[in-house]
């Protein structure tokens, strides 16, 4: 029983007898271990805010894109539009929105004729009985969002056309 109590005491001296630079060696590694896993919490943190914030952007994208599916488009206010493949023309929509573009015509047709066109002052040009005046940077703002809407009409018009097309070619059968 001395023999193990004896063992037991110089395993104990021998193990409690770590140099200073153990101890230092250490306190060192323990040191770097907290850094790094500081470090693995910070760019784990960073992520997250960046998923955060790149999801809230597809968010907001997705909403625009919902309420611009929500606007009517030209086509829409002319009466046409197409469902499950369908061509669908308004007759009622198309007339009123021709009759308006003719009443707006015809509002423009009396004032040119009465000499005093004042519906042109967006576009930049002003008619009166005795002179003709054109601001050339209203007209140019003016041409610039008119081209806009004819581009976008246009590619309306493309995209309507495609799908017409497509559909098309998904319902044909060859006949032989």
């Amino acid at each position: 029983m001395k023999r193990v109590i004896l063992a037991c005491i110089v395993i104990g001296l021998i193990s409690g007898c770590e140099s200073r630079e153990e101890i230092e060696r250490a306190k060192q590694a323990e040191l770097f271990k907290e850094e790094q896993m500081e470090k693995v919490r910070l760019e784990a943190k960073a992520k997250a805010q960046k998923e955060q914030k790149e999801a809230q952007e597809a968010a907001k994208k997705a909403q625009l894109a919902a309420q611009e599916a929500q606007k009517p488009s030209m086509l829409n206010n002319f009466g046409v539009s197409m469902e499950e493949g369908k061509l669908i023309i308004d007759t009622n929509k198309a007339k009123e929105f021709l009759g308006q573009v003719k009443k707006n015509l015809d509002g423009v047709d009396k004032e040119i004729k009465s000499g005093n066109v004042t519906m042109m002052q967006s576009a930049g040009i002003e008619v009166t009985n005795d002179t003709v005046s054109i601001d050339l940077n209203e007209s140019k703002t003016f041409f610039d969002k008119w081209g806009k809407k004819m581009e976008g009409l246009a590619k309306e018009f493309d995209a309507f056309a495609k799908s017409l097309n497509s559909n098309e070619l998904n319902n044909t059968k060859e006949v032989k």
